[in-house]
């Protein structure tokens, strides 16, 4: 301090070079930005008025830059990608800036070579590859910013075969599904696009008991989409409702020797909806749906009450309603599933996560996506399964997404719980 006592500007700034590691907001990017004071007034009350300005420039790069890739359905869709390991050369001097909260990433920088060209090129991670944009500055000047601007990147095509956990799912016009990754900052015309999150990978056609062969013959599924919605209670709106309409008995015992209707084929194998070791939600929810139909057009006999059948029967499944509410509004792709009520085993995935055994890993992500494009985050509630309880006729499994247990004690026709759809791709 006391060597540049007295000194001009000029001498002050050259003394405090810019660091070349200002990736740290405290050591490094605070450390490089000189306040300075060309001069200093004595204002009321003898206080001493200083006003201080930026020595040195600031360059800033985005940190979501513009990509477009092809995807499933064959069509190109453009959006941006969050960038790592952003590098920042200033001629062939190598600078790490800081990332702040406004989607930039900043660097201080001298601007020694003013009036001069100046080759600024930016290096970054975009998807695991490393990834070059240039520009030219003709001067800097200090206390301004200079934003460079990043090309566009062209990635490799993006098929169900590239999907990870945590990706978004969405429908185009034409019906067919396809994913974006799960990096991605989507435009509001693609947030609209999206139905939901990848939240498990793998095939569950083994599970269905051939009822999913003809919508994936040729190979198994890829994987499992947690809607961005909850079902609504068919009656009022709410986003929990019933297991029934205040009515309950074994489907499992009616499913074991029921004929289903308009022409459908209940598999010989399938026989239960109280497995709790299975992804049958598909299945679950087609015997729901078939139950359904039984009860509104079954009259009732001797020993029966007529308020547990009929259009208006107690005896309903009440998810099974919302769920074709449901899928008018929201239709899944020609090329998944269609959205059903998931299993308890596939449920309690949802929550904890894939490959793990407890918790909330797995709500955690899916809501840090959802708030992403916009949905229904899971709340710390309690979620029906399509999955039965085998002792008790009156009992059907759940999970409580506050802290991911799994529990069988849901009173059918008493405990209102939220509804999550799924489908498979």
């Amino acid at each position: 301090k006391e060597a540049l006592r007295g000194k001009s500007l000029a001498d002050v700034k050259s003394a405090f070079t810019p660091l070349a590691n200002q990736s740290d907001y405290a050591t490094g990017y605070v450390l490089s930005d000189l306040m300075t004071c060309e001069k200093a007034t004595i204002g009321a009350n003898k206080s001493l008025q200083i006003t201080l300005t930026h020595a040195f420039p600031m360059l800033r790069f985005p940190v979501n830059v513009p990509v477009k890739s092809k995807c499933e359905d064959n069509n190109t869709y453009q959006y941006s990608v969050s960038v790592k390991d952003i590098v920042i050369h200033i001629g062939d001097t190598p600078y790490r800036a800081w990332v702040g909260n406004d989607g930039y990433a900043r660097l201080i920088v001298d601007g020694s070579n003013s009036g001069s060209d100046i080759t600024v090129k930016s290096f970054y991670t975009l998807q695991g590859k490393r990834t070059e944009t240039s520009a030219t500055v003709s001067s800097f000047a200090s206390g301004l910013y200079y934003t460079l601007t990043p090309s566009e990147s062209v990635l490799d095509d993006y098929k169900f075969s590239d999907v990870r956990v945590g990706d978004f799912y969405c429908r185009n016009s034409s019906g067919s599904g396809f994913v974006l990754p799960k990096e991605a900052s989507l435009p509001d015309g693609l947030k609209n696009n999206c139905l939901g999150i990848v939240y498990w990978l793998g095939d569950i056609k083994g599970d269905n008991y051939t009822l999913l062969d003809s919508k994936f013959s040729d190979s198994g599924t890829h994987g499992l989409v947690v809607s961005l919605w909850n079902l609504a209670d068919p009656d009022n709106g709410n986003a929990n409702m019933l297991w029934t309409y205040g009515s309950y008995e074994y489907v499992n015992t009616w499913l074991g020797s029921a004929t289903w209707s308009d022409g459908n084929t209940k598999p010989e194998s399938f026989s239960s909806i109280q497995v709790t070791d299975k992804k049958q939600g598909y299945a679950n929810t087609i015997a729901l749906q078939e139950y359904n139909k039984y009860i509104k057009s079954h009259t009732a006999g001797s020993g029966e009450s007529a308020d547990d059948y009929g259009q208006s029967g107690k005896k309903r499944v009440k998810p099974i309603i919302a769920l074709e509410s449901f899928r008018t509004a929201h239709a899944a792709p020609s090329n998944s599933s269609d959205w059903y009520w998931p299993s308890i085993y596939e449920l309690k995935y949802v929550c904890w996560g894939q490959d793990n055994g407890e918790g909330t890993s797995g709500k955690d992500m899916l809501n840090s996506q959802i708030e992403k494009v916009g949905g229904d985050v899971f709340f710390s509630a309690n979620y029906w399964s399509s999955t039965e309880y085998s002792d008790y006729s009156y009992w059907a499994w759940y999970v409580y997404f506050r802290n991911g247990k799994v529990d069988y004690i849901g009173l059918k026709r008493n405990d209102t719980y939220c509804v999550r759809p799924l489908l498979a791709f």
